[in-house]
This record gives C-alpha cells, sequence and structure tokens, in this order.
C-alpha cells in the first residue's frame, strides 16, 4: 500500500510531515543558549474527543487492528503538542547528560519517548508495513530461486 498525496489525506500528511520538520529543523538550528528555556508543561487544559475513522466494527474487521487505530489516533496529535514534547525531551535530555535525572524524570523521559515513537509510527508506519510486506516478498523468492537453482543442479549431475 502506498500513500497516494493526491487525496485530502494525503496532503493533509504532507502538511503534518511538514510541520514536525520544521519543529525538528527550528530546535536543532538553535543556540544551546535558547534552548535552556524552560519547557511549556506538556498538559493541556484543552479536551476534545479523539475520534477514529467512521467505522462500524462489526461490518469492518480492520476496525480491530491494534495497530491501525493507535496509527489513527496518535495522527491526531496537535503538532503544538509534538512541540512541546519535543522540547521537553531536549530538556530531559540535556539534563541527563550533564547532571543525572531523577527516578520521575527518568520516566518522563521514557513516557516522552514512547509518545514521540507513537506519533512517528503514525506517520511513517504504513511505508514501513509495505516495506517489510516487500522484503518478505523477496526473501520467499530468494527462497523459492534457491531451491529451483539446487533442483537444476541436481538434475544435471544425473
Amino acid at each position: 500500500m502506498t500513500t497516494n498525496f493526491a487525496t485530502a489525506e494525503g496532503a493533509v500528511f504532507v502538511q503534518q510531515a511538514a510541520e514536525v520538520r520544521r519543529a525538528y529543523a527550528t530546535w536543532k538550528d538553535e543556540p544551546i543558549a535558547a534552548q535552556a528555556d524552560p519547557a511549556p508543561p506538556l498538559t493541556t487544559t484543552e479536551t476534545r474527543p479523539l475520534s477514529l475513522s467512521a467505522r462500524d466494527p462489526r461490518n469492518d474487521s480492520a476496525s480491530l487492528d491494534p495497530r491501525q487505530l493507535g496509527r489513527e489516533l496518535a495522527a491526531q496529535t496537535p503538532t503544538a503538542e509534538v512541540s512541546r514534547l519535543m522540547t521537553e525531551h531536549r530538556k530531559l535530555a540535556r539534563k541527563k547528560v550533564t547532571e543525572g535525572l531523577t527516578a520521575s524524570e527518568t520516566r518522563a523521559l521514557q513516557l516522552i519517548r514512547w509518545n514521540l515513537d507513537r506519533i512517528e509510527d503514525a506517520q511513517l508506519g504504513h511505508g514501513l508495513d509495505e516495506l517489510e510486506r516487500s522484503a518478505a516478498a523477496h526473501e520467499s523468492l530468494a527462497f523459492e530461486v534457491a531451491g529451483f537453482v539446487k533442483e537444476l543442479r541436481q538434475l544435471g549431475r544425473r
């Protein structure tokens, strides 16, 4: 399965990926003194319901795939939240190297990394799944070709 960038979903994906790249480039290129500012809190008072694609679980077996459901939810993460997570991650990672972290900060860093991994998986996961399927098909073909070559060699010896 490939992403069709001509569709509305593809355009949204491209836009979100560009926003994440811009946010990454912004904090990556900032001087260290500018990055030392305290990160905004990770919690927000904004409450909005997360929604999945309109699906009827009784009629759609794909709606039961936890990986896909998780990706759909992670893809709805606002860009501002991604930026806050990246800022907090940068702050805690620097502190880990310079001063060391408390146990609660270590757990917070692990949670932030987990959240960022889920968001990245939502953006790249479909392509990685397709690559995995393609690699499995190539491995299967290589195995079949090796068996065929072995049979040909045995026939040639007779």
